[in-house]
């Protein structure tokens, strides 16, 4: 059997190795750690932050005499006394470390969710709402004529600004750096934008073969952009 296998438990979690080095997911089972006590730190990890050496006992499957499969109702917490056992696992194993370093990266990796999410929304960018909500009013500045009905019109600019001011109240408390990497993607879907124009108006007009390579130039343009973003 090789050195990996032997690390493969009957949980089918592969024992972490550290020696002398910090491990980067100390959550996971660490070398030497009992199954049977790694399961237990588990329901104790997924309990989240507000966890307990007693909620996780009281979250302890006991199996009945008449069914091995089946397990007693949960306890009742105030009713629970912490076992010598599990509180000399808990600190041998160090639950509450390795709890606090999960909890920390499943923030770090919401927050990177986040970001990655508000970074593909260029109406997440405020600078990018007042360029649209700017754009819309010299469309409706436009349109106005004497005698004209804008009732219809009025209503779907109060609509749209109604929705833009939702994304402005729901972006706020956000971090300084997601903002700015907000305002930087929107800078670049305006150029794609301005880009598309552009050459929109140039074919307009063309002949096939000037339509052609206005069409790879617009192709070159666009991908030299999308490696600018962040």
């Amino acid at each position: 059997m090789t050195e990996s296998a032997k690390k493969i438990t009957q949980i089918g979690t592969p024992e972490q190795d550290f020696g002398q080095k910090e491990p980067l997911e100390p959550w996971l089972r660490q070398k030497n750690e009992p199954a049977a006590w790694y399961m237990r730190f588990k329901r104790y990890l997924d309990l989240g932050p507000k966890r307990s050496l007693r909620k996780a006992l009281a979250a302890e499957p006991v199996a009945t005499k008449g069914d091995k499969n089946q397990s007693e109702p949960k306890k009742n917490l105030a009713n629970v006394s912490v076992p010598g056992s599990w509180s000399r696992a808990a600190k041998v194993w160090q639950w509450q470390e390795r709890a606090a370093a999960y909890d920390l990266a499943q923030v770090s990796k919401q927050a990177s969710q986040i970001r990655k999410t508000v970074n593909s929304s260029p109406y997440a960018s405020k600078m990018y709402r007042i360029i649209k909500l700017d754009y819309v009013a010299r469309l409706l500045r436009d349109q106005i004529k004497p005698g004209m009905i804008l009732d219809n019109c009025l209503a779907i600019i109060a609509r749209y600004q109604s929705v833009i001011q939702q994304i402005e109240r729901e972006m706020r408390g956000l971090d300084e750096t997601t903002l700015e990497l907000c305002d930087a993607s929107a800078m670049l879907t305006i150029r794609e934008e301005l880009i598309e124009a552009g050459y929109a108006k140039k074919i307009k007009s063309a002949d096939e073969l000037e339509k052609l390579l206005a069409q790879f130039d617009r192709a070159d343009e666009l991908e030299k952009l999308e490696k600018q973003r962040p």
